[in-house]
């Protein structure tokens, strides 16, 4: 066999490049452009076995580089770099294979693209050989990192592949063996002998880089597969057979041309037809880039219609109004004041027991954020999770709407939030949250409020998928606190007012967002969390508030919450003494439940509801005090319950809706109930629809709140139980009325 001749039809620049050492190694600009530049993209080339980043591209006769001297002709908004990379199959003194090639492109990526107007460029690849493959294991990589997902992955456009072996090259085996023969021959000189093994046609690599791409991210990238059709001159074989250099993916585009493995990349004229289809594909993959920049009216409101799928601020009145006074303790404490003052993006985590009114705090705070002078300025987005409702358990159904109420707020931002989706998917919580900070990272962003409350009763499944994306979003900015002191050799603090955010902007590049979280002080939340504050500790920071993420410990504000409480039941005993209650019963109630509180809101509010209901149908001073001793939840919620045990509609509406797969609207239940009126005495045979009519009860939202108003609230005509974890608990130790909510007798019912 002619060694010399199989080593030569696999070195594509014709010869080694002997003038270059190994510190070249890397990114290196042919075509440059202002980093500043907006609407650009990057083309970036990939050569292959034994090439080179600038003769791998150029036509050996004329000296005409394609990518430095064609392109900026027909393409004048592309920025062109080429890499190069120890790919040499002989004497090669490297260890490195295709999974450290694809790192060094990925780092040398990031290096390249540094301000966000770079990063916002989309990315296209041209590829030769070997390179596709690289370029196919740097895709992967960056999809599965969190480190390159949101720089690149996201922006990952298109790829041009050129003889790419994608099921392997039977050259390259012959390859393998040349590798071994001259390490034997020179007496054991290094020759990259993995790397050769790397492209047999059996090798699981292949199999697997071929395999992963596709499934992550190959079927979202525009693709052009370009193949060649003539045999080297000496060789009786294609080095890349068409089914080979194929990846049979959906919307590929495959071309052949007449060229070997070596020129299949040669090019000298821009108008030869040769080079037509490569100059129309490149033209084509980069004004789809560009155009997937700006949207229509029409196409932002279809986007908007697919990503609006909760009634989030019907979930937000889920949550009691909260009485006058309440509340404001947040806007004066020095974690909110350092959260809502800095410049830059952070997380303000509120963690309490349960029971200690987290929900009316962030619905407060939603409240008066949107009612600010500075409104134009800020967008405002929330959700609020719930354990008793899918909807409101869903973590993509929350981060869908959070984008929804920032493309909406600012429609110019959609259209960067698709390009991120269109990578990464509607239904993928990842990607989600990528579009949020992606598009607050535009220019045109206005500083944005995230706020997510009762995170801890968000679906255990993807719960943590979100915490990661959510504390990596905050991990990689330095501590605001820590900035201003380096710069600041003064010393002095600048006033600021804690109410407007918009006094001191976030560093440009940064997404302009902030995000408030409120959960109980679990440890899952605890452990994620914490490891955010403890990597901004290292970053220089002296305490978790001066790190990007805060944590308002609920728990500790134990002044705060109980004046609140107080103030509620100031404000209830206040109602029933406009009643026409006794003051001095009342003034004793006052007094012990001030006194019983214990910091827990919840508990205050049913014993609120069961006294009111005590007092007006008659109730003694012992019964009062039998009452206020209480500080069981159960124990509260069965004795609310016997209230209405005597009634059987209260019962079976009750039955109806814990049975129900879904909110029922307040039509829907008043007929269910309308079919049988009295449950204790079912009736036999056949009911006409005149039968029911006669039956419904008006108006039938009043007629459901005497029944059951301490059970359920209505909310957008939606009937939404408030209590079903609390029916069901098998922690109470006091037993519900019997049959009022067993499994049977809530089957029953519903049928």
């Amino acid at each position: 066999m002619d060694w010399s001749a199989l080593s030569k039809a696999m070195r594509n620049d014709g010869g080694k490049d002997k003038d270059k050492s190994s510190t070249d190694y890397g990114l290196h600009t042919l075509v440059a452009k202002d980093s500043k530049s907006p609407e650009l993209i990057d083309v970036v080339a990939i050569h292959g076995l034994n090439g080179h980043f600038l003769k791998t591209w150029t036509d050996p006769i004329t000296g005409v580089n394609w990518l430095k001297d064609l392109v900026p002709k027909f393409l004048p908004s592309a920025r062109v770099m080429s890499v190069w990379y120890n790919s040499q199959v002989q004497f090669s003194k490297s260890t490195a294979d295709i999974h450290a090639f694809s790192q060094q492109l990925l780092e040398s990526l990031m290096a390249e693209r540094e301000s966000i107007e770079e990063q916002d460029r989309p990315l296209i690849f041209i590829c030769h050989s070997l390179g596709g493959l690289v370029f196919k294991q740097a895709a992967i990589k960056a999809h599965e990192n969190e480190r390159y997902r949101d720089a690149l992955s996201f922006r990952f456009h298109g790829v041009m592949f050129f003889g790419t072996p994608h099921r392997g090259s039977n050259l390259a085996t012959w390859a393998s063996v040349t590798a071994n023969a001259l390490r034997a021959v020179s007496f054991s000189t290094s020759t990259n002998a993995r790397l050769a093994k790397d492209l047999e046609p059996t090798s699981r690599l292949l199999q697997h880089i071929s395999t992963s791409f596709v499934d992550s991210c190959g079927a979202k990238l525009k693709t052009a597969s370009f193949y060649e059709t003539r045999k080297m001159d000496f060789l009786n074989c294609l080095v890349v057979e068409p089914e080979s250099a194929i990846l049979n993916i959906i919307g590929e585009t495959r071309i052949a041309l007449e060229r070997d493995h070596r020129t299949i990349c040669h090019f000298a004229d821009l108008d030869a037809a040769q080079f037509a289809p490569i100059k129309s594909t490149l033209r084509s993959m980069a004004d789809s880039a560009t155009a997937s920049k700006t949207l229509s009216k029409h196409e932002t409101e279809s986007f908007l219609q697919t990503i609006n799928v909760s009634d989030y601020a019907g979930h937000k009145s889920r949550n009691a109004p909260p009485v006058q006074g309440t509340c404001t303790w947040i806007f004066d404490h020095p974690k909110y004041l350092s959260w809502i003052e800095s410049p830059d993006p952070g997380l303000l985590w509120v963690s309490a027991d349960p029971g200690c009114g987290k929900s009316v705090l962030a619905s407060f705070l939603v409240n008066q954020l949107q009612a600010s002078a500075d409104l134009a300025n800020i967008n405002v987005c929330y959700f609020f999770f719930k354990s008793d409702s899918l909807e409101q358990l869903s973590a993509v159904t929350g981060i869908k709407t959070l984008l929804y109420q920032l493309c909406k707020q600012q429609n110019e931002l959609a259209a960067s939030a698709m390009s991120i989706l269109y990578n990464g998917g509607l239904e993928d919580i990842d990607s989600l949250w990528q579009a949020i900070v992606y598009a607050t990272r535009q220019k045109a962003a206005k500083n944005t409020i995230c706020i997510l409350d009762g995170l801890d009763e968000c679906e255990m499944e993807l719960r943590g998928r979100l915490m990661r994306q959510i504390t990596a979003s905050f991990s990689k900015v330095e501590s605001a606190e820590a900035t201003s002191a380096s710069a600041n050799s003064s010393g002095e603090k600048a006033e600021a007012d804690p109410g407007d955010i918009n006094k001191r902007r976030p560093k440009p590049g940064r997404p302009k967002l902030k995000v408030f979280v409120t959960s109980r002080p679990e440890n899952q939340l605890k452990i994620a969390f914490q490891s955010n504050v403890n990597r901004s500790k290292a970053g220089g920071g002296e305490s978790d508030s001066k790190c990007a993420l805060i944590r308002l410990r609920g728990e500790d504000e134990t002044d705060a919450i109980s004046a609140d409480i107080n103030r509620v039941i100031r404000s209830k005993v206040d109602e029933l003494i406009h009643q026409g209650l006794p003051f001095q019963l009342l003034q004793t109630v006052q007094a012990e439940l001030v006194e019983r509180a214990d910091r827990t809101f919840l508990w205050v509010s049913l014993i609120l509801d069961l006294l009111e209901q005590k007092v007006e149908a008659g109730a003694s001073q012992r019964e009062l005090d039998e009452l206020l001793r209480n500080r069981d939840i159960f124990r509260i919620y069965r004795e609310l319950l016997e209230l209405r045990s005597e009634s059987p509609r209260a019962r079976k509406m009750l039955q109806i809706i814990l049975g129900a797969t879904r909110p029922l609207t307040v039509d829907e239940l008043s007929i269910a109930l309308a079919v049988e009126p009295e449950p204790d005495k079912p009736r036999r045979g056949s009911r006409t629809l005149d039968d029911v009519e006669y039956e419904l009860a008006y108006p039938f939202e009043n007629y459901i709140k005497s029944l059951c108003g301490h059970f359920i609230r209505i909310i957008h005509g939606l009937l939404c139980n408030i209590s079903k974890a609390v029916c069901f608990s098998t922690h109470s130790p006091w037993p519900m009325p019997t049959g009022f909510f067993s499994e049977s007798a809530r089957h029953t019912s519903t049928a």
